[in-house]
């Protein structure tokens, strides 16, 4: 019988570490144009550029040459970051950091130590698995399933280069 017991727990012990020295720590990542795009359909995204609008029109109509020099400037590199960010390989840090229980959601349901812009992850140890959770994260942000579709036909292109440079 104790035979037995020995035999049963190191066969225990066996399994415990090839198991654990098999299991990779998982990183998540996104494809940030989507984000950006998701991002740049949102009501508070859509409010931002109205007040913007018109604080360029009130400046307008009353001679404020300092905001409307501001926002003339303003404007146009407002539409070049979106293009990067919706073309290109532009940041959407501060689109997802005011979504941190989103991620700690989508960190714990898929095991993730961490997750990142697919495009900011220069390198991981091959010892780290690398997930795409990009649809997960839509869902977890209530995205439409055009958005979800969209991401669908655009995740086999890469991203503009100089996609900032782009005109309208």
């Amino acid at each position: 019988m104790n035979k037995l017991f020995i035999c049963l727990f190191a066969t225990l012990l066996l399994i415990g570490a090839t198991s654990a020295a098999t299991s990779k720590n998982r990183i998540g990542t996104y494809d940030s144009r989507i984000i950006a795009i998701w991002n740049f359909s949102s009501p508070e995204f859509q409010k931002e550029m109205t007040e913007m609008r018109t604080a360029f029109i009130k400046a307008k109509e009353s001679n404020d040459t300092a905001t409307v020099k501001i926002l003339e400037q303003k404007g146009p590199l407002t539409q070049r970051i979106l293009h990067d960010k919706g073309f290109g390989r532009g940041s959407v840090a501060e689109i997802i950091e005011k979504k941190q229980e989103e991620l700690k959601l989508l960190a714990k349901s898929e095991n993730l130590i961490a997750i990142v812009s697919k495009w900011e992850l220069n390198y991981s140890n091959p010892d780290i698995e690398v997930v795409d959770v990009t649809v997960k994260l839509l869902t977890l942000l209530k995205s439409d399933d055009k958005l979800i579709k969209m991401y669908d036909e655009m995740k086999t292109q890469e991203p503009l280069k100089n996609a900032f440079f782009l005109e309208d």
